[in-house]
């Protein structure tokens, strides 16, 4: 609760504590020099969000911002739910707790079109470290075991 906060001075002020926002302070915390304060206009997410498959509970619910879209030409004037997270976590604290990156080809299409650095064998160092990956048959070529999210494969 940002009403609860003593006033005084930060470095840095991190509004929206969704995923990045969560990742950059994080990351900014870790220099015991920076004073850094994360706001969120919602709340800490209920326990249900870390129940794999149930946060969809948790849609259309105070956690949720409840957006719609303009209402969709192309799909008969009909208005769509955009579901966007209002706790700590963000949209993530709704995503079923699924994990997945990119396809590989769209990366590649990235670097072709200019965006140097950002093909998959430049950013697959950076996947790797975010997550440990607990699969009994995890690949070392393409999982990482160090980071700070474990992830697992409840199919096998």
């Amino acid at each position: 609760n940002a009403c609860k906060l003593k006033p005084k001075k930060y470095d840095f002020v991190i509004a929206g504590g969704g995923l990045a926002g969560c990742i950059v302070a994080t990351r900014l915390s870790e220099n015991p020099s920076f004073k850094v304060v994360l706001i969120e206009a919602g709340s800490d997410p209920p326990l249900i969000s870390k129940v794999p498959m149930l946060s969809f509970l948790l849609m259309n619910s105070k956690y949720d911002w409840n957006y719609t879209t303009i209402p969709q030409s192309d799909a008969a004037d009909r208005v769509f739910g955009m579901i966007r997270g209002k706790m700590l976590g963000g949209s993530g604290s709704l995503n079923t707790l699924n994990w997945f990156r990119g396809n590989k080809r769209d990366y590649d299409i990235w670097q072709n079109e200019g965006a140097d650095g950002w093909d998959w064998n430049s950013l697959l160092p950076y996947f790797k470290k975010t997550e440990t990956d607990l699969s009994t048959d995890a690949n070392s070529a393409s999982s990482g075991f160090g980071g700070p999210i474990p992830l697992t494969n409840p199919w096998k």
